[in-house]
């Protein structure tokens, strides 16, 4: 909801009282995950936003409707903590304690045919906060000023990298509070841009295997110290939108990108050093080509807990693309070149689809309004096509498709689901969600031929769990990210 929509309708009655935002959190989580409100329009980041991501703003916004009508007061808080004001420089630790609010769950109406007779309730998840105090000093220069040289206190193997550009300075302030083990200043420059966090590639290799981020600081202490390359780079360039540090470990030296920028005149960085883990050198990773990279997603594609670092390369306006799997000891066959001459560019996401353990890559591109996608499993060194799925807004006629993945006793489960909303278009006005979903790829065992799980969800009260359905999720986490 607009911020000027707000100013407009409302004012200072709409102050909440204490613990109004810990009450209604859980009842918003889903929505505000699926980023159903509008972006503000100041908002400035370097990676250009996918149409994945607005597509699901516009076809899912209804479902937030019947509860955001109810809790304005809460959108203003919303709004205060995903866009803080300015504040005097200050050298305090953010204070990154978990929240004690704990999110309720709607226990699932389904009946399934040829299968397990029920879904799980969706598991509690706990939100990383994003952290709230300002940076200790450092060199950042914002756009339309004139970089300055990052003064080191590390040691490299060669001299340190020098910055040509404000966004390559702000990458170099990110990696050396990393290298300095300034776990609050990282998190700071990580931590900005507005986006939730579980819907950014680069930050899910720092989410927990439960689907929780309790405090950023911490986990990118955890990176560094288990094999993160937490130093500063011997060189910086850009290539595109993307900022290419060069790390020298022992004489051996490996590219990796990054995203420097700004978000509402606070410097942020997006991307991850390389990680190395014990006992193996920056010798055993494949290099990555920094070249045309359209998007970045982190996947471990054989399961060995090393992620590799998957790249979608298509130059502008090219009619192709290709995939590239690097950054791990993993030899796989480049995939493509493949058509990509849809009107809207190719995406890809990283996700588990059958529970095994391996990633899968889903590429997918809008025709029309429909999102058409391809898994791409792993199978001898190379890429497997594999299912297809289509994703298509309910719109007027209260009916859509959507993919994702159920959790049932003897296994994930990949599905194709068709819904229908009962009594209306969407959740503000329907009675129920009547769904079915075609089963895809299972991990513990194939399902047989036309085997499926169906269900009707009571609305509003199975908002959350009817949320999950029709906006693609995987587990806890959305199928989609920004790479």
């Amino acid at each position: 909801m607009p911020e000027s929509w707000i100013d407009q309708h409302v004012g200072d009655e709409v102050r909440p009282r204490a613990g109004f935002e810990h009450e209604l959190e859980s009842t918003l989580r889903s929505a505000w995950h699926g980023d159903l409100l509008p972006v503000r329009p100041d908002h400035r980041i370097v990676v250009p936003r996918s149409r994945l991501r607005t597509a699901r703003i516009i076809g899912w916004a209804a479902a937030a409707v019947v509860v955001i009508v109810g809790a304005i007061a809460f959108v203003v808080v919303r709004d205060d903590r995903d866009h803080p004001p300015a504040a005097p420089i200050d050298t305090a630790p953010i204070d990154t304690a978990p929240s004690d609010t704990t999110p309720s769950t709607v226990g699932p109406a389904t009946t399934v045919t040829n299968a397990p007779t029920s879904l799980p309730a969706p598991p509690d998840v706990t939100d990383g906060p994003a952290p709230t105090a300002t940076l200790p000093p450092v060199t950042t220069v914002f756009p339309g000023g004139t970089p300055t040289t990052l003064e080191p206190t590390v040691t490299t193997t060669g001299a340190p990298a020098v910055a040509s550009t404000p966004e390559e300075q702000t990458v170099l302030d990110y990696l050396g509070a990393l290298a300095d083990g300034n776990w609050e200043a990282a998190a700071k420059l990580l931590g900005e841009g507005g986006l939730e966090w579980e819907a950014r590639a680069d930050m899910r290799p720092l989410f927990g295997d439960d689907g929780t981020l309790p405090s950023l600081p911490d986990a990118l202490q955890s990176w560094c110290e288990s094999g993160g390359l937490c130093q500063l780079p011997i060189a910086i360039r850009t290539d595109g939108f993307r900022q290419v540090a060069t790390f020298d470990v022992a004489g051996v030296q490996r590219d990796a990108m990054f995203s420097g920028g700004s978000y509402e005149g606070s410097p942020e960085a997006h991307g991850l050093p390389p990680f190395v883990p014990s006992g193996l050198s920056l010798a055993n990773a494949h290099p990555c080509i920094p070249r045309d990279v359209r998007a970045i997603e982190y996947a471990d594609l054989d399961g060995d807990g090393w992620r590799e670092t998957v790249l979608l390369h298509q130059a502008d306006g090219a009619a192709t693309a290709t995939i590239e799997v690097c950054g791990t000891s993993l030899n796989v066959e480049q995939y493509g070149p493949f058509d990509a001459t849809a009107a809207e560019p190719v995406s890809i996401d990283a996700l588990d689809a059958d529970g095994d353990g391996r990633a899968e890559i889903l590429t997918a591109a809008f025709d029309g309004e429909r999102l058409v996608g391809t898994m791409l499993v792993l199978s001898g060194g190379r890429f497997a096509e594999g299912p297809h799925v289509v994703q298509a807004p309910s719109g007027t006629t209260g009916r859509g498709q959507s993919f994702g993945c159920i959790d049932l006793p003897d296994g994930r489960y990949f599905v194709q689901y068709t819904y229908e909303f009962v009594g209306g278009t969407d959740v503000s006005n329907s009675s129920s969600l009547r769904y079915d979903g075609l089963w895809l790829m299972a991990g513990t065992s194939q399902p047989s031929a036309g085997a499926h799980t169906a269900g009707e969800i009571a609305l509003p009260s199975g908002a959350e769990e009817a949320f999950r359905i029709i906006a693609d999720y995987c587990g806890i986490m959305p199928i989609q990210t920004e790479g």
